[in-house]
C-alpha cells in the first residue's frame, strides 16, 4: 500500500480513502496516512478530501493499545486544527482622538457611540455634560451601567465622582444632573423611555 504515500502520486488521498473504506489499510499505514496529512502542504486546499479520510480513521482501526490510541488522538487534534482553523477573535477599537461627538438634543450634552448591538438593543457610549447640564427623567428598558471618569454626577440624593460605578435596574427612573460637568462611560438599553425634564413627569 505504498502508492497513497507517494508524493509523486497526485491522487493519493482518493486512493487512500478508497482503501480505507475497504478496510485494506493496516494500522501502520493508517498512522502513516495521518502523518502525511499533517506534513502535506496542500492540507488546507484539499481539506474536504482529507477531512473525509481522517473522519474514517477511527472507525477502521482494529483493537489498539492505549499508547496507540493516545497517539491517534493527538494526530487527530493536529489535523483538525489544520482543517478547521478557529475564527479569529474580533477586536473593536475606538481611539480617543477619532471619536465622533454628537449632540443629542439635550443642552450641554454630547455623546460618542462606542458600540451598538441592535439584536440585544444595547448601546455603549461616552457621555460628556457641560456644567449645569440636566439629563431628562427617563425609565430604563434594561440595565444601565455608568462608570464615572471625570467631574461629578448627581443622581437623586447621591453624588458620583471619578471612579464611582452606578448600576440601575430595568424599570428604574432617574433624572441626573451635573453642577461642575462630567464625563462617564455608559452602557444602556437603546429603548429607554424619555419622560421629560420635570420630576413630576416620571408618572407619564
Amino acid at each position: 500500500m505504498a502508492a497513497p504515500f507517494d508524493p509523486d502520486t497526485p491522487d493519493w488521498p482518493l486512493v487512500a480513502l478508497a482503501a480505507l473504506g475497504e478496510g485494506t489499510l493496516s494500522v501502520t499505514e493508517q498512522m502513516q496516512l495521518a502523518e502525511q496529512l499533517i506534513r502535506d502542504p496542500q492540507l488546507e486546499e484539499e481539506g474536504q478530501i482529507w477531512g473525509n479520510v481522517w473522519a474514517a480513521l477511527p472507525y477502521g482501526l482494529p483493537f489498539l493499545s492505549a499508547d496507540q490510541l493516545r497517539g491517534i488522538a493527538a494526530l487527530k487534534s493536529r489535523v483538525m486544527q489544520g482543517l478547521e482553523p478557529p475564527d479569529p477573535p474580533l477586536l473593536l477599537v475606538r481611539r480617543l482622538e477619532s471619536l465622533l461627538w454628537r449632540e443629542i438634543g439635550i443642552p450641554g450634552v454630547v455623546v460618542a457611540i462606542l458600540h451598538e448591538d441592535p439584536q440585544r438593543r444595547q448601546r455603549t457610549a461616552l457621555l460628556k455634560a457641560a456644567p449645569g447640564s440636566h439629563y431628562p427623567w427617563h425609565r430604563h428598558a434594561g440595565v444601565e451601567e455608568i462608570l464615572m471618569l471625570e467631574g461629578s454626577l448627581v443622581v437623586g440624593e447621591q453624588v458620583f465622582r471619578a471612579g464611582d460605578y452606578l448600576r440601575s435596574d430595568p424599570g428604574s427612573v432617574h433624572g441626573p444632573h451635573t453642577e461642575e460637568g462630567c464625563l462617564f462611560l455608559v452602557r444602556t438599553s437603546m429603548d429607554d423611555q424619555m419622560l421629560g425634564m420635570e420630576p413630576g413627569s416620571v408618572n407619564a
